[in-house]
């Protein structure tokens, strides 16, 4: 995949380069030859410490590696420092390219020059790794937050059903407008449903919990709806799967005010069923029209002409 181009980081080496660049600008014995001469091994230096040397110091920040840095770059700034003199005072200013040294060669003064430039490179390196690496950093910062919201909005839409939760939502905006104070024990109900769903992280969960949640939707649908919903259970110990009952009896409520579907919740031997019953027989082959294409073969389905059976576990 394509990385995308930092435009912050090119504005930090920029900006540096500039800096760098109008000494040149500024001095009357400099010329275009003059930065031949001096500039590409030194970009090339320097660009070796960003891309190579220095990431591995950050990858691995101890005082030997540290330590083993300096000693490299000072190296490398040191033979920069006397080759380009030495290239540049018997070939360079022998064919009058430039005109910058007098006399004979000073190397004391190049070892000077190295000493006093290294320091300054040095920190213009770090400065320049450290800046670019903090703006990447940030950048990474703000992907991963993004992508985390990205996730938990994909997760609610997974855990929660949008439409049905909006629907449940504008049944009691007109409830509310008729008697205001009439909405109370809906507005828990429906709190404590998308409280399970969303919170809930545990992938098997005792039948008792889940069975509250259960009770709070058939409630909850029976009171909007003027429904006549039932909903039986001959057992309440054990495990399930968290929120497979829910979703399932969900599906049974949805997009429907006239259903009188009696749901019945037993054990077979090992097994939990969850069996649901209603006289429309079209309203059941709808059903099991719904449930094949929201779980699959997640759950196991087994359809009558006028009852549902589902296997939980």
């Amino acid at each position: 995949m394509r990385k995308k181009l930092n435009y912050k980081i090119l504005l930090i080496h920029a900006v540096y380069w500039l800096y760098e660049f109008h000494w040149m600008a500024l001095d009357d014995d400099w010329n275009k030859w003059t930065f031949l001469l001096f500039y590409p091994i030194y970009i090339g230096i320097f660009y070796l410490n960003y891309f190579l040397l220095i990431p591995r110091i950050i990858k691995v920040p101890n005082f030997k590696s540290i330590l083993t840095w300096y000693f490299v770059f000072f190296l490398l700034y040191t033979f920069r420092r006397f080759f380009t003199h030495y290239i540049g005072f018997h070939y360079f200013q022998t064919w009058g390219l430039i005109n910058i040294y007098e006399g004979s060669l000073d190397y004391w003064i190049i070892w000077k020059n190295v000493i006093l430039g290294f320091i300054g490179n040095t920190s213009a390196v770090l400065a320049v790794s450290l800046g670019s690496r903090f703006v990447v950093n940030q950048s990474k910062l703000i992907e991963l937050k993004r992508k985390k919201v990205k996730n938990e909005l994909s997760t609610f839409k997974n855990q929660i059903d949008i439409p049905e939760t909006i629907n449940i939502l504008e049944k009691l905006e007109g409830k509310a407008k008729l008697n205001p104070g009439s909405i109370q024990e809906e507005i828990i109900q429906l709190s404590s449903v998308l409280r399970y769903h969303l919170y809930t992280r545990d992938p098997n969960i005792t039948l008792t919990k889940e069975l509250d949640i259960v009770n709070s939707q058939v409630d909850l649908y029976n009171r909007l709806n003027n429904g006549n919903v039932l909903f039986y259970t001959s057992i309440s110990e054990g495990n399930i799967q968290t929120g497979v009952l829910s979703k399932v009896v969900g599906e049974v409520l949805k997009h429907t005010q006239t259903v009188k579907a009696s749901l019945d919740l037993y054990k077979q031997g090992e097994n939990i069923l969850f069996q649901i019953k209603d006289e429309n027989n079209s309203y059941i082959k709808k059903l099991n029209e719904r449930f094949h294409n929201k779980f699959g073969e997640q759950i196991n389905i087994q359809t009558g002409k006028s009852s549902i059976i589902i296997q939980l576990n």
